[in-house]
């Protein structure tokens, strides 16, 4: 086809117009011409397109909704708004007073403040709304955990002495206990209650009194106190601790060579009640004791000694013998002879006859009396007492009878067999026996012999002498 025009030559294109259109030549192509123009004809008037111009249509960032787009129309949670953007169908404050005004008598009926809980019961009811849960802290009557047992966990008690709850000893197990107090320093001292508990500042208490410390020495220290520290002699001889230790079997052998060896210890030991009965048991250390004329008198003068003797065959027997025999019945602790033979001076047999300590043959020393009231029943009344006859020949006691003679006899029997036995009544009179046929321990017998009813009289016996075999 040939398209016919006029050409049009620019600087920057080759135009062609005709009568239909006009076309360029332009940046090495054809294209229409439009020249520059303002007019509202088939052309638009010419605007800035800025960013909104030729989108496409989407949901995303940059591309633009149709209107049937459904997030024009769709359901969703407005949000935080005032009232005020609501239409004019709102609730208004002055709507809300109005009704409670209207309302304010009903509201009266259904509310009292003086049912108002505290603030500590509102405090209380904080967090307990809904079902118990471990999310909330209250619970019903029914929930196990108000009756199910379970361990205690620490805690204090009020069961206390005294108190509305206290416990017994057999509720905790001790009924055999006793709700002693603790005993005081001067109960602890002297070990006289037993009732009382103690404690271990009371029985050190206890252990400085004895003064078991004060004997912790080395035999060369024991044996220089014992010669002449009389005080501390006197408490070893006094300690129920020492003295048992002191005549153990393992032990008496040295302390009868370090104690009998030093007049100090003797004097000591002869005045202890505790030793002494270990003493008069002992051959050997009676025999020790009674082998001068100064240590029998210590003897001799010494209650607890004469006590603890005549209450034993082997210091009776010993204490006896004719060695410095004397010494043994000058004074009033010769009482112990007839206080340490059976029945113990003195003593009741019946309403009618008694027997009862006397001044005896010698100044100073005291006899045995038996004594009947008149109209006393008929009986033997006896005072006894074993000896040992092994090395003794004979025996010489003095005697003495009073008050009525007929039927009274005053009796002496060894080993079950009278040697001697009469009616007369006699002042202090010796009486000697032939005993060498004995041996061993036998008993001595001292008695009034009542053969009949009759007028009071009494038979009296002092100072036994045992005569040793030569």
């Amino acid at each position: 086809y040939l398209l016919l025009g006029v050409m049009n030559n620019t600087t920057t294109s080759i135009r062609m117009t005709t009568a239909i259109a006009a076309y360029e030549f332009k940046d090495g192509r054809l294209r229409s011409y439009i020249p520059s123009h303002s007019h509202s004809g088939v052309y638009e008037p010419a605007f800035s397109k800025n960013d909104a111009f030729n989108k496409s249509f989407g949901t995303t960032s940059g591309t633009v909704c149709q209107g049937n787009d459904s997030r024009l129309s769709d359901e969703r949670v407005p949000l935080s708004h005032g009232n005020e953007k609501h239409s004019s169908t709102f609730v208004t404050q002055t709507e809300i007073n109005s009704s409670i005004s209207s309302h304010t008598s009903n509201a009266t009926a259904h509310h009292n403040n003086a049912n108002d809980p505290t603030s500590d019961q509102k405090a209380a009811l904080a967090g307990t709304s809904g079902t118990p849960s471990s999310a909330n802290k209250y619970v019903t009557n029914s929930d196990s955990r108000m009756t199910n047992a379970r361990a205690p966990t620490a805690h204090k008690n009020t069961h206390a002495t005294g108190g509305s709850d206290e416990l017994s000893k057999s509720d905790i197990g001790l009924g055999s206990v006793e709700n002693y107090g603790i005993a005081t320093q001067a109960e602890a001292e002297a070990g006289s209650v037993d009732n009382k508990y103690m404690t271990p500042l009371k029985a050190k208490y206890a252990i400085d009194k004895l003064g078991l410390c004060a004997f912790l020495y080395l035999e060369s220290e024991i044996e220089a106190k014992l010669a002449s520290d009389s005080a501390w002699c006197e408490r070893l001889f006094k300690s129920h601790f020492t003295v048992p230790l002191i005549f153990d079997d393992y032990q008496r052998s040295y302390w009868y060579e370090v104690v009998l060896l030093e007049d100090t210890a003797i004097q000591e030991l002869v005045e202890s009640s505790v030793a002494m009965p270990y003493v008069a048991k002992l051959a050997d250390w009676m025999a020790s004791l009674t082998s001068t004329y100064t240590r029998k008198n210590w003897l001799a003068c010494s209650q607890p000694a004469m006590a603890a003797i005549f209450k034993e065959v082997v210091g009776r027997t010993i204490m006896l013998y004719e060695d410095y025999i004397g010494v043994v019945w000058i004074n009033e602790n010769s009482a112990e002879v007839w206080k340490g033979g059976s029945p113990a001076v003195p003593h009741t047999y019946n309403d009618y006859v008694s027997s009862s300590i006397i001044d005896g043959y010698t100044s100073g020393g005291k006899g045995l009396r038996i004594n009947k009231l008149a109209s006393a029943p008929t009986g033997y009344y006896a005072w006894s007492a074993d000896i040992d006859m092994t090395d003794v020949s004979s025996i010489e006691i003095y005697t003495q009878k009073g008050g009525y003679t007929s039927g009274n006899y005053l009796q002496i029997k060894i080993n079950g067999t009278s040697v001697y036995n009469s009616t007369s009544g006699h002042s202090w009179t010796k009486r000697t026996f032939d005993v060498s046929s004995l041996t061993g321990v036998e008993t001595i017998e001292l008695a009034l012999n009542v053969t009949a009813s009759n007028p009071g009289a009494y038979a009296d016996f002092s100072d036994i002498c045992l005569i040793k075999s030569a």
